[in-house]
């Protein structure tokens, strides 16, 4: 089955870090076609503030990264505070569960599907009844989290 060039369906997130860790950590958001996984764009964090992964609970890098990644995958704002309390709620639990437990000084990639099954089960298990349209969308589990970028190329 061919992909469509800019499918939601192949879309994922690469954490990347500097190798002198001078510069802030990015996250690419890529898509995969014919030829394998291509940059679109980077993840915008506000000024002054970077990414951060591999601890928690708290912190503002890890909470940053995780609003960063569900606002994209879901298409809607989520992790500030002047969003609904599910939204809130939702960022919170996905950086404890899945940013605060990336590899810390490491590059990392998640799969936007991935990303939307944790979610799924997030308002399943919270018994929000009101979801989000990417929801209704959601193809087949990658059935992990993470995965090393080369099985990703593999697939």
């Amino acid at each position: 089955m061919a992909t469509k060039r800019g499918s939601l369906r192949y879309r994922g997130y690469l954490a990347e870090i500097s190798e002198d860790m001078a510069e802030p950590c990015r996250i690419a958001v890529e898509v995969r076609g014919a030829l394998g996984w291509r940059k679109i764009t980077d993840l915008e964090s506000p000024p002054d503030l970077s990414f951060n992964w591999g601890y928690g609970p708290g912190g503002t890098g890890p909470a940053l990264t995780g609003g960063a990644v569900l606002t994209d995958a879901l298409g809607t704002p989520v992790g500030e505070p002047n969003y609904p309390d599910p939204h809130r709620r939702l960022a919170r639990d996905f950086t404890e569960d899945v940013i605060a437990h990336l590899p810390r000084d490491e590059p990392w990639q998640l799969h936007r599907e991935t990303v939307l099954w944790w979610v799924r089960g997030w308002y399943v298990g919270h018994r929000e009844v009101q979801w989000p349209t990417a929801l209704l969308k959601v193809g087949p589990t990658t059935g992990a989290l993470t995965v090393p970028r080369a099985r990703l190329d593999d697939d």
